[in-house]
């Protein structure tokens, strides 16, 4: 036990039952591309094999595809603290071990849709962008415990346990939610949006959904 003398009637007293204790405190910062490719941040070109030519000189002829270019791109930056303890009981047979993390996420790393105004791409899509947009925060509890059930000489008797408990939440977004990527305040990343189905027209339904051009069989969706 860390801190107490051999001599401590306090340490005589609980290492009985209390083999190690110890505090971890760890705080961290930490970057990373958010799943970026090589050259994301610069705009990509196709260029036609046949030229335009205008008069006697023929002009190659480029259009940009997507991504587009974006020079103030940077990481993602995570901003991490972590306390953990680790204890050991009956001379080390059972040891365990907790952490309590908060993260917090700056500059998130999305490609976003740009607006149909901005251009389209050779394919008639629109273009879509690296930025840096919003911010999360990541709490998370894990806790593990070890034991030695039974040790003797031609049997052994261990088990493992852990628990993992996640929050995810976007806290930040420059300019509201953004539907067309489901991101979502308040909300993890990655959200799953889409119609809620409320069920399927039955046989006996069938002139009631001819009232909204479907027929039985079809999927009812609400809002």
């Amino acid at each position: 036990m860390h801190g107490a003398s051999a001599t401590n009637p306090l340490w005589k007293k609980s290492q009985d039952w209390l083999s190690n204790l110890k505090l971890r405190v760890g705080y961290g910062i930490t970057g990373n591309s958010g799943g970026m490719g090589a050259y994301s941040s610069n705009t990509a070109v196709y260029t036609f094999l046949t030229p335009v030519v205008f008069g006697s000189k023929a002009y190659p002829v480029v259009q940009f595809s997507a991504p587009y270019g974006n020079p103030s791109i940077g990481w993602e930056k995570s901003y991490n603290t972590n306390i953990g303890i680790d204890a050991g009981f009956l001379n080390g047979r059972v040891n365990l071990s907790v952490d309590l993390s908060n993260t917090n996420t700056k500059g998130l790393l999305f490609k976003r849709t740009l607006p149909i105004t901005a251009g389209v791409t050779m394919w008639g899509s629109p273009i879509n962008t690296w930025q840096n947009i919003g911010a999360t925060n990541n709490k998370d509890l894990e806790v593990m415990l070890n034991t030695q059930n039974i040790i003797r000489k031609d049997f052994t008797w261990s088990t493992a346990m852990s628990l993992t408990v996640n929050k995810e939440k976007i806290v930040s977004l420059p300019d509201g939610d953004i539907v067309a990527e489901a991101l979502f305040k308040g909300k993890p990343v990655r959200a799953f949006y889409n119609y809620k189905y409320l069920g399927i027209w039955s046989e006996a339904e069938t002139d009631e959904a001819k009232l909204y051009g479907l027929c039985s069989g079809r999927y009812k969706t609400g809002n």
